[in-house]
């Protein structure tokens, strides 16, 4: 409500703005069409429920879109960080979880002895890890107050509860972005600092490191004559086949419903019915965004989502190569960065539109590439007036020639 009320103080270029409200306004409204017609399926009300809020936060934040605004909103994932990370820290010293943590209920097949802080579930808490990772970046960099040593511990310190996590995707991403960010060389002291707490946050968890491994080797190593490598890896691993077969399964719900999608909780009904015949042991979420977008929504709002995704990535990688400030490089990478890895970081979730952590970093995400997009058009807008016309000479300078002892 204090988003809503508050002036509005936006450098938001209309023609994003109105992008962005029309698709949040047709998305509300094909999700209600669906839910008016299957009113009675199990989490509809509740997956509506977070959908529209998560949607009309992206819409609100971004009607305030500004640098200012940017700057809290990292220091807002900065606090996130830091009193996630105090919690983590009693859940890995004493073992003591919260009771939300997912391996007290029996109904989960696949277990883990990760840390999930306040968020139910290790997957949970890694994504939201990663999702703070390159603001806390940029904060670092934009920042010129006290606060920015608070960024640096903060920086340094999360691969540490990445790893705490026990997430193979989680570990794995995160050296994939250590990685781009150094062969840019953006702040290089602050990413020797984050791989030397990388490799010293999976000395202290060497499970984690194990099953990266093993994952890895399985993956790459040959397999039986019977199949590939890869096949043969996932069918050796019930988690990697359960998301396997149930990404396999969303495409056979999107194709029965000629591409329409089934609505809000649509995909845990259809497993539930029967709509596919492959084993999912046990397991009704779809654990792919962009899978459970395609079999809920269709095919045209996964169509939207890729879109989204090209342009935000466009965005950064023009960015990064047209400027050369620090800060404004920084923010530029980390657009890019996050707009490549979302569709790997959505896979972590059971289920991504479910989780109000993930709308408001797809709200962040849209903030920073709305500055971004601005401050480039004010750029080129600055050099268009400042550039001759064609066909004109540039005038040449009118102050009078200085004496010859002034120059002296």
């Amino acid at each position: 409500m204090i988003v809503f009320v508050t002036p509005r103080r936006s450098f938001t270029t209309p023609r994003i703005t109105l992008v962005v409200n029309t698709a949040a306004f047709l998305f509300l409204l094909y999700a209600l069409v669906h839910l008016a017609l299957n009113s009675e399926r199990e989490r509809a009300w509740e997956e509506m429920a977070s959908i529209s809020f998560g949607t009309l936060v992206v819409v609100a934040l971004l009607r305030r879109a500004s640098e200012s605004y940017l700057e809290w909103l990292s220091h807002g994932w900065l606090l996130c960080y830091v009193v996630t990370a105090a919690v983590a820290v009693r859940e890995v010293a004493l073992g003591d979880r919260f009771h939300n943590y997912f391996v007290d209920d029996s109904s989960y097949l696949f277990t883990s002895a990760g840390a999930a802080s306040t968020l139910g579930n290790p997957n949970n808490y890694a994504f939201m890890l990663l999702a703070a990772l390159p603001f806390l970046i940029w904060g670092f960099t934009a920042t010129r107050s006290t606060v920015k040593v608070l960024y640096l511990v903060s920086v340094v310190t999360l691969p540490y509860f990445v790893a705490a996590t026990q997430s193979r995707t989680a570990v794995a991403l995160l050296v994939c972005i250590a990685f781009v960010f150094a062969l840019l060389k953006l702040r290089a002291l602050l990413v020797l600092l984050v791989g030397a707490a990388t490799a010293t946050a999976i000395a202290l968890f060497p499970a984690t490191l194990d099953a990266a491994v093993t994952s890895t080797l399985g993956a790459l190593g040959g397999g039986s004559a019977g199949g590939g490598a890869i096949s043969n890896f996932i069918a050796a691993n019930d988690s990697l086949q359960a998301r396997f077969n149930l990404a396999h399964c969303g495409v056979d719900i999107a194709s029965q419903t000629l591409l329409l999608g089934t609505g809000p909780g649509g995909f845990s009904a259809a497993i539930a019915e029967g709509a596919c015949a492959i084993d999912t042991f046990g397991l009704t979420d779809p654990h792919n965004g962009l899978i459970e977008v395609f079999s809920q929504y269709g095919g045209i709002a996964l169509l939207v989502a890729v879109v989204a995704l090209v342009w935000l990535a466009r965005l950064g990688i023009s960015g990064v190569l047209r400027t050369r400030e620090g800060a404004h490089r920084v923010q530029s990478m980390s657009i890019a960065v996050t707009a490549v890895a979302l569709p790997f970081m959505a896979t972590m979730h059971s289920t991504y539109t479910y989780q109000s952590i993930a709308w408001m970093h797809i709200a962040t995400v849209f903030v920073a590439a709305s500055v971004l997009s601005s401050r480039r058009a004010e750029l080129d807008l600055a050099n268009r007036d400042s550039a001759p016309a064609k066909g004109e000479r540039p005038r040449p300078s009118r102050s009078r020639p200085r004496p010859r002892s002034e120059v002296s």
